[in-house]
């Protein structure tokens, strides 16, 4: 090859790679600058409108108009200005799965969702490669079963052990629940669907959580409080943050623009969306645009009328409506469904099932195992006395908008044993599943609940549980009380023990934790000692969304097994 020849391909191969580089920033740009365009056509009336509620508000008026779209049936968004070819952004909560309403009675073809292990589970395996697959196979739910955006990940600190919502977080350390919660974002945003880190910032505790205010110093917020939020959001780059309830050094997170925008868009480069906590209730609506908030949800008619009024008074610049919602833009643009994407509804839940089950297996943590416990021997201890209602009745997450309701199976302790081939006295089945029925039928509000807060805020009169408490009732109900007799008859008949003994937990409570109970250190106590006075193992399955104080400790420490 000549020196003539050796410098036109220097040239062309340069000219290429410069021409890729334009390219590539041209489809960058594209989407901020159809952002834009999409921007300037808005109305005033409309712009507030996606702001206050993504649309809650906007006028018949702007939703009539010539559209090309063929309409599809049972979209989870839907158009919303015909004439720019706007929709609603699909969103689902998580951080366990799809969860969506559970399945009606009778019907057939209801599109079932994985359930898969809680954040404090997955955060347990300490192993990004499991993340991914739980992400990715969430990931293709979500785009299959139709949604642009879901709630989740969820990387507030297990800082109070009381806390009813730990399980829907990874960790008491940043640095984990940081790289766990950028693991999971980049794999589910791999398939398309944008992800939300929750709940921006030092949101730690269920109680008074609309109102309180948490007073940190600059250090602890920032090696603590924002160092995981940080992480996801560098490493993960999200396409939304969801603003906590609660006020921090005086102040609600999603009106202090030294958080959103000189934190983390100016120091973490994000470029997404901010987004409030649902009917957050508390707070200036104004004040949030200022601040650099994209969307208030779920929205009301007093925040859009708030908004409205700061605009006509010029108290909030036009301008501002404006450049906040081409974040909203970029996000709606950028989805499937405005993509047109034609979901199956279909996905392989199968496939889905066994990522869940082996995410789960390496998630548990064995806390003890003197003389080779574990494993068991089939063919030796194949007679099981299994102790414990949460043996018989499973605990699979809390409740709230963290749990799952549209699962299609889920296995107790109890099945799980029998379909491996050991055997559990039948009797114990009876004994238990006949008193998880009685707990049922009786219906009476469980003793946590039973206070003058937990009444008003459950809408509870009378004895009787209210209809949401379905999920909470056999959880929160008190352990039957089994006497030394019977447990020395069940141990006659039996190769080895098991106990099972679980806490519920959920938003809007300090249910995290709930004392052990008496009934339940006796329980412990008896079957241990007569198991392991006839030299026979025993088994413990702590089912609690976090462990917290003492006596939990103590109890823990006795010799189990």
């Amino acid at each position: 090859m000549n020196h003539f020849k050796l410098k036109y391909f220097v040239i062309v191969g340069m000219f290429f790679l410069l021409s890729v580089n334009v390219i590539t920033t041209a489809q960058t740009k594209s989407l901020e600058e159809r952002a834009k365009d999409l921007v300037s056509k808005l109305t005033l009336e409309e712009k507030i409108g996606l702001i206050v509620g993504d649309g809650k508000f906007i006028s018949a008026k702007s939703q009539k108009g010539e559209n090309t779209e063929v309409p599809i049936a049972n979209r989870n968004s839907r158009m919303l200005i015909p004439r720019l070819s706007i929709r609603t952004t699909a969103l689902t909560d998580g951080p366990a799965g799809i969860n969506k309403g559970p399945a009606p009675e009778r019907v057939k073809d209801y599109t079932f969702t994985t359930a898969f292990p809680t954040s404090t589970c997955l955060a347990a395996t300490w192993n990004t490669e499991v993340i991914d697959k739980v992400g990715n196979a969430l990931g293709n739910e979500l785009l299959e079963y139709d949604y642009d955006l879901i709630l989740m990940p969820a990387l507030n600190l297990h800082r109070n052990p009381n806390c009813g919502r730990n399980f829907e977080y990874f960790s008491e350390d940043p640095l984990l629940s940081g790289k766990m919660a950028a693991s999971m974002v980049t794999a589910i945003q791999a398939n398309g669907i944008g992800t939300t880190l929750k709940h921006f910032v030092a949101n730690n505790q269920e109680s008074n959580r609309r109102k309180y205010n948490a007073v940190v110093s600059q250090r602890a917020l920032r090696e603590l409080y924002l160092r995981g939020f940080e992480i996801a959001v560098k490493e993960g780059k999200p396409k939304a943050i969801m603003t906590s309830y609660n006020r921090v050094n005086g102040y609600y997170p999603p009106e202090r623009p030294e958080l959103l925008k000189e934190i983390v868009r100016k120091e973490w480069g994000f470029d997404g969306l901010f987004m409030t906590d649902f009917d957050m209730h508390y707070g200036d609506a104004a004040a949030q645009v200022r601040a650099g908030t994209n969307m208030i949800m779920g929205g009301s008619e007093k925040e859009y009328k708030e908004v409205t009024r700061a605009v006509k008074s010029k108290l909030l610049d036009e301008r501002t409506l404006s450049e906040n919602l081409i974040y909203n833009m970029k996000l709606k643009l950028d989805s499937p469904s405005m993509k047109g994407y034609e979901p199956s509804f279909k996905p392989d839940l199968k496939a889905h099932a066994k990522v869940a089950r082996d995410a789960a297996a390496e998630g548990m943590v064995l806390l003890k195992n003197e003389n080779n416990t574990l494993p068991l021997n089939i063919e030796k201890e194949e007679k099981i006395a299994l102790f414990g209602k949460i043996s018989y009745h499973l605990i699979m997450f809390g409740t709230g908008s963290g749990g799952v309701r549209s699962y299609k199976h889920a296995i107790t302790i109890d099945d799980g044993l029998n379909e491996v081939g050991f055997e559990v006295l039948k009797d114990m089945e009876k004994y238990y599943k006949d008193y998880i029925e009685k707990i049922k039928r009786e219906n009476l509000v469980p003793p946590y609940f039973d206070t003058p807060k937990h009444r008003k805020d459950n809408g509870i009169k009378g004895n009787q549980a209210p209809p949401h408490f379905k999920n909470r009732l056999v959880a929160f109900s008190k352990e039957k009380d089994v006497s030394r007799d019977e447990i020395k008859k069940y141990e006659e008949r039996s190769d080895l023990a098991i106990i099972t003994l679980g806490r519920s937990a959920g938003e809007n409570y300090e249910n995290g934790y709930l004392s052990i109970t008496k009934i339940e250190l006796d329980l412990v106590k008896n079957v241990s000692e007569i198991f392991r006075s006839a030299g026979k193992k025993l088994l413990l399955f702590l089912i609690f969304p976090v462990f917290g104080k003492q006596q939990v400790v103590e109890t823990m420490q006795m010799p189990f097994f």
